[in-house]
């Protein structure tokens, strides 16, 4: 009963939150309306002040530029127009002077004039005179009046010069009254200009008006814009309010709903408790059928154990570097193969250094065939895998786990990587060929290998698939964590790579790490053949590996000083430099050659050709030339390799040629 009447006050309690949700809602949506009114007259508004100020902004700047040019103008006018005061001034001045200078001057000429026509008068007189005194002619008379008639011409001919003087007078203040008149016109043609920038600035003062109202409408603009600012923090404040309603009525809402959701949890959890108690029952006999079935999921490892024969093989002691040379050059000659004794002594010499070596040349020169004679003469295993070019991921080199029948599905490749740790091979010489090894990109299959080869031994290790197993017996000696497989230390990886379009360079990574020996020069016309080769004894790869104790301890440091003038050579002028590890292999290289006593020019030459050269980028700049011929002379001084020319001298104009 009281279940029913706390129901029923929680139904009530419900109904009237919701009647007061709905009554906020039609509130909400009155003031949604009035501030959609609000915010479309806000949106006309701005498109109005929008175009207000664009047009604003257009006159300013019309304003002001005309403003600038009515400046300019009216500085340069009142510029002109003070000249033009002072030349017309001027004019005027000198106007007035030569008019009254030219009324001076007719004055003169006036009275000269009335002067020579008293001279006329007493010309005439004196003409009269001498007519009557003509008559009544005597020598004394004559010689008179012939001078007095010299004097008379004498006075003539001034007069005559008097009259051109003034004519030339009268022509040049002829000239000034036409220059005078042409100030006149200029000086109109001025006041013409002045009305002109008058009405340019009566237009100027009028945009100053405009331009005062469109700050008075900006104003307005930024009043109604603060007053919009402050209804949109009104609405703000509604919808704050309105939200925490909102909270509130889904809280009641909630508490009204724990009450029937909690009884459909309760069964569904009762349901998914029985389902997950099944589930783990499936999960506890699938685990203990797995930990049953180990055999099955490593079958192929499982028939390699049985196979295997379960006693250590007796092996002969490891006769050293100078004794294998031979075995080897006797193992090649009974198989009509044609190997010199200096591509014996780098192979060697790089077995030392890395167990990861890069035979390098055209086909058909030996590069499969030299790993075999060399397992042969060591009667070692030498096993031959052929890259495919589909290869992306380290699970097309060493294969993958198959969730369907929960078996691990090997590869030829992991399958030696097994059977080079059964008892009978872990301590002979175990060579896995990568035949074709650039055909596929060898970054993306063989990087698990690449960068565990440097580890400690007890790291050497690759994980075959990423579920976790379980192994016992037999298959724990070999499978550590039940997914892992070792690395084993007698096991050397030879990769034989060509150069043409159908492959793929390596990167410097792959030459950090491995050993390259190249066999452009090994050429022959023999056909080689495996089966004419006796069988020799199998030697001790411990005994080998322990040698290097020995080896190790050799010191190179004069020996490899052509190898540090040229590192210096690329350092120095190129800024390429050569990491930890290339120099450690470098160095072993090197140590293997001294021990043995062989030629350690023909070491240098290796190295330089194996580990520096790739590394160089060709450039065609002239610092790059002069490094490249820097090495050039460093080999021929140093008499680097054997042979009429050295391989650093050819890899080195390779590259010269490259670059251009």
């Amino acid at each position: 009963m009281e279940v029913k009447q706390l129901e029923g006050a929680q139904a009530e309690k419900i109904q009237f939150l919701e009647d007061e949700f709905a009554l906020l809602i039609g509130k909400y949506e009155v003031k949604e309306q009035q501030l959609e009114t609000l915010r479309n007259s806000k949106i006309e508004l701005e498109v109005k002040i929008e175009k207000l100020t664009n047009q604003l902004a257009d006159v300013k700047e019309t304003l002001v530029i005309e403003k600038v040019k009515l400046k300019d103008s009216n500085a340069e006018h009142t510029k002109q127009k003070r000249e033009l005061e002072k030349q017309r001034a001027a004019a005027e001045q000198k106007l007035l002077k030569e008019q009254q200078t030219f009324k001076q001057k007719l004055k003169a000429l006036d009275e000269e004039r009335e002067e020579l026509l008293a001279v006329q008068e007493e010309i005439e007189l004196e003409r009269a005179q001498f007519q009557k005194l003509k008559q009544d002619f005597s020598l004394a008379d004559a010689l008179t009046m012939q001078a007095e008639l010299t004097r008379v011409k004498s006075s003539y001919e001034s007069i005559i010069e008097l009259t051109r003087r003034l004519q030339e007078e009268k022509s040049q203040l002829q000239n000034r009254i036409d220059h005078t008149a042409q100030l006149e016109s200029e000086n109109k043609l001025l006041k013409t200009e002045l009305q002109r920038r008058d009405e340019m600035v009566r237009i100027y003062r009028q945009s100053e008006v405009e331009w005062a109202r469109l700050e008075q409408l900006k104003e307005d603009y930024e009043a109604m814009s603060t007053r919009m600012y402050a209804l949109e923090e009104q609405n703000k404040t509604l919808q704050s309010e309105l939200g925490r309603t909102r909270e509130q009525g889904e809280l009641y809402r909630e508490q009204a709903e724990r009450v029937t959701t909690a009884e459909h949890k309760s069964a569904f959890y009762e349901i998914r408790l029985r389902s997950l108690e099944a589930e783990l029952q499936r999960l506890q006999k699938k685990e203990k059928d797995a930990i049953g079935d180990e055999s099955r999921m490593f079958e192929s490892f499982q028939v390699l154990i049985e196979k295997s024969s379960k006693t250590v093989s007796n092996l002969t002691k490891y006769p050293g570097d100078g004794q294998v040379v031979e075995r080897i050059l006797q193992a090649a000659t009974q198989g009509n193969y044609e190997f010199s004794s200096a591509m014996i002594h780098g192979f060697l010499a790089a077995m030392r250094s890395t167990r990861f070596i890069i035979l390098k040349g055209l086909s058909g020169t030996g590069k499969t065939s030299l790993p075999k004679i060399v397992a042969h003469a060591l009667g070692g295993i030498c096993e031959t895998i052929a890259v495919q070019p589909n290869w992306k991921s380290k699970t097309d080199l060493i294969g993958f786990y198959n969730h369907f029948n929960d078996r691990f599905m090997a590869t030829q490749f992991t399958e030696e990587l097994f059977k080079a740790q059964l008892p009978e091979n872990r301590d002979k010489f175990y060579f896995i060929v990568l035949d074709e090894m650039n055909l596929a990109r060898v970054e993306y299959y063989f990087s698990d290998f690449n960068s565990k080869l440097e580890l400690e031994q007890s790291k050497q290790v690759v994980e075959l698939f990423d579920t976790i197993g379980r192994t016992s017996g037999d298959l724990a000696d070999y499978i550590i964590e039940g997914n892992k497989l070792r690395i084993p230390p007698n096991v050397f990886f030879i990769g034989t790579i060509n150069e043409d379009e159908s492959t793929y360079t390596l990167s410097d990574k792959i030459y950090d790490r491995a050993q390259v020996l190249d066999f452009q020069a090994a050429l022959s016309n023999k056909v080689g053949d495996m089966e004419r080769i006796a069988a020799m004894p199998s030697v001790s790869f411990s005994d080998f590996k322990a040698a290097m104790a020995t080896i190790q301890k050799v010191d190179v440091t004069q020996q490899s000083r052509p190898l540090h003038e040229v590192l210096q050579i690329l350092s120095e002028q190129l800024y390429l430099e050569i990491g930890n590890r290339p120099r450690r292999h470098m160095r072993t290289f090197m140590q293997t050659y001294a021990a043995n006593n062989w030629n350690i020019k023909e070491a240098i030459d290796l190295q330089i050709v194996s580990k520096i050269v790739p590394k160089i980028m060709p450039s065609y700049d002239e610092e790059f030339e002069i490094a490249m011929d820097a090495i050039i002379r460093l080999a021929e001084t140093q008499k680097v390799g054997v042979g009429a020319i050295s391989s650093t001298i050819r890899a080195i104009e390779k590259v010269k040629r490259n670059a251009k």
